[in-house]
């Protein structure tokens, strides 16, 4: 790695004055050790004193090496030798600071072989989808590790189109948007600084793939999700953030049209200069995050029960679970974390039940075991209300029905029996 350093001098001998005849120990010892006079070098090796001090300067940028990824074949010898001879010469400030393995490449999913004919060329690869796209479907490919990236040619085709689309809605977009504030941008607000630090970390661990589904497709995702909630009329300074964060998490993988968008949206400088996004780790709100996955999930239910019952209903009843089942779920939610199973979990915390509370959870117990989902999307009772409330309009346009919102003391559904995070719904 220590070559690669000085190798463009090294390689062009005639531009840099340099003799390989009289390389000697000597120079090495000043570029890679800083041991030796410069002007001692430079008059046996008969390369200019200002040219070695930019041979050092050059080796001292690049040392120590952070990080050298290399083949999984290479694992018991190249990468072995790699720490012994860095070892052996060089003091501990300069040794590498880490090593990472990948796979071999597949090209849908078969191993590359000119015998297949089934191998991309970088140049073909490039008149094909351009760069960026190329780029876009190699971090697609996989995550670090011993497991082989998969090359798909669909994703390289389709990433033309979502860069594209990307760019449009970014240089289209920037600047507009309300003034006011909203509850729902409280929530994508959090999903923003959340990504930046889930991203983030999949980056600094080389999973390129993690890092592009959490910091590309799902973003994209709840950004759809957040522009209908707001019934197309985002937040100006929020949506601002939300291109400006995109961009800056796509520029590693896509420098190009990154570029493009960051000097079109009326940045100063080059987006390959500018700092990694900060989160805001105090506009994270995991609860809110959760309330607002209770109303995705009640949506899905609503038009799940619409698309199997007869006749043309007028409105849904959604009924929020009785106050004493959400610390009862906490308790069972906290011994499942614990590492107990759901349903030990939920007969132990039965115990301090009244009788008529245990019957009722009785009732439900198999529905709970089966899927356990709604007690990781539980927050307090005042917090769903106050969600399911502010979102009813935006139900009531989804779903095409007038919906009422009451509680289990108001009326109790004879049915289906609702729990925290999970509404029961009466169509009538």
């Amino acid at each position: 790695m220590a070559y690669y350093t000085i190798s463009k001098y090294l390689q062009h001998p005639d531009k840099y004055g340099i003799d390989w005849n009289k390389l000697n120990n000597s120079f090495f010892d000043y570029i890679f050790l800083g041991k030796g006079n410069v002007d001692e070098v430079s008059e046996q090796t008969g390369i200019s004193k200002e040219v070695l001090e930019e041979m050092r300067r050059e080796f001292l940028y690049w040392y120590p090496v952070d990080m050298r990824i290399s083949g999984k074949d290479l694992l018991q010898n190249h990468l072995v030798f790699f720490i012994m001879h860095h070892v052996a010469i060089f003091p501990r400030d300069k040794w590498p600071r880490g090593i990472g393995i990948n796979g071999w490449i597949m090209i849908e999913g078969r191993k590359m072989s000119k015998s297949l004919g089934n191998f991309i060329l970088l140049r073909d690869a490039l008149d094909w989808w351009g760069a960026d796209a190329t780029r876009f479907a190699e971090a697609y490919a996989g995550n670090a590790g011993l497991d082989d990236g998969n090359f798909e040619i669909t994703m390289a085709d389709n990433a033309v189109e979502l860069l594209y689309n990307w760019y449009r809605l970014a240089v289209e977009n920037y600047g507009k948007g309300r003034e006011e504030k909203k509850k729902i941008d409280e929530w994508f607000e959090s999903v923003l600084n959340r990504t930046i630090i889930e991203v983030e970390k999949e980056m600094e661990a080389t999973n390129f793939k993690n890092a592009l589904v959490k910091g590309f497709f799902d973003l994209q995702n709840k950004f759809k999700w957040y522009y209908r909630r707001c019934e197309g009329n985002p937040n100006r300074e929020l949506l601002k953030k939300f291109i400006e964060i995109q961009t800056l998490i796509l520029a590693p993988i896509t420098p190009h049209i990154a570029e493009e968008i960051w000097e079109k949206i009326g940045k100063k400088g080059f987006i390959s200069l500018a700092p990694w996004p900060k989160a805001e780790e105090d506009k994270i709100n995991l609860e809110i995050e959760k309330a607002e996955e209770v109303i995705v999930t009640l949506i899905e239910d609503i038009k799940g029960i619409l698309r199997i019952i007869k006749g043309t209903p007028k409105k849904a009843k959604i009924i929020v679970a009785a106050e004493w089942k959400y610390p009862f779920f906490e308790k069972v939610s906290r011994k499942i974390s614990s590492g107990t199973p759901v349903r030990e979990a939920i007969r132990e915390s039965m115990k301090e039940l009244t009788r008529e509370e245990k019957r009722e959870i009785g009732r439900i117990m198999e529905r709970i075991v089966k899927d356990p989902t709604p007690l990781t999307l539980m927050v307090s009772r005042d917090l769903e209300l106050e969600a399911l409330k502010e979102a009813k309009e935006f139900i009531e346009r989804e779903v095409k029905l007038e919906i009422e919102i009451l509680t289990e003391e108001e009326e109790k559904p004879k049915a289906k029996i609702p729990i925290p995070a999970k509404p029961a719904i009466i169509i009538v």
